[in-house]
């Protein structure tokens, strides 16, 4: 699940000259994600925004690594994961974590981080009964936010398609700007 996550928000164009940047950068996030997860105590406080807030201190992100590397449970994941970000030093480390900054900075926004630290409902709900969701992206934000709403169809659609398939209560998505999401 978090490497779905990390590969929702890092947005590819297909014209990276490079790949090793944001595969690196989706590590990294995909690594924060889970460290989160595991490491807040509080469920409320498990977000994006505390995500962001653990990649965009040198600081923070310093001790989280400590604390992965040092962590032995969900069989190590969170381990090896902290080890595997060892390899980034120096001018590497800065180049990677600018471009994972990049993908994640959508979350220090005000309005961003207000509207995605909960939620009002229950996205199971949309396979057993009658509901409607609208997204709405100002069309001013739709490339600045893609990232978030490739994140948001994407949760969506991973909710709905778990467990056995059904036509009972089809799920009708209607996307309008599709292309804005990326690949």
């Amino acid at each position: 699940v978090c490497r779905d996550l990390a590969n929702m928000l890092v947005v590819r164009t297909g014209k990276e000259q490079d790949p090793h940047w944001p595969e690196s950068a989706e590590n990294i996030i995909c690594a924060f994600i889970a460290y989160v997860c595991a490491m807040e105590g509080n469920p409320a406080a498990i977000n994006m925004r505390a995500v962001r807030a653990q990649i965009a201190s040198r600081a923070n992100y310093t001790k989280a690594l400590e604390k992965m590397q040092q962590h032995e449970g969900f069989y190590g994941v969170l381990e090896e994961l902290g080890n595997s970000l060892t390899w980034h030093v120096e001018k590497e480390l800065a180049s990677v974590m600018s471009h994972a900054q990049r993908f994640t900075n959508i979350f220090a926004a005000p309005l961003v981080a207000a509207s995605t630290s909960s939620t009002t409902f229950d996205p199971r709900a949309l396979r057993s009964g009658r509901m409607t969701v609208y997204m709405i992206i100002p069309s001013d934000k739709m490339v600045v936010w893609q990232g978030l709403l490739r994140l948001w169809l994407g949760c969506l659609l991973r909710i709905i398609t778990q467990g056995v398939p059904t036509e009972h209560n089809p799920v009708l998505f209607l996307v309008d700007e599709c292309a804005h999401i990326g690949k």
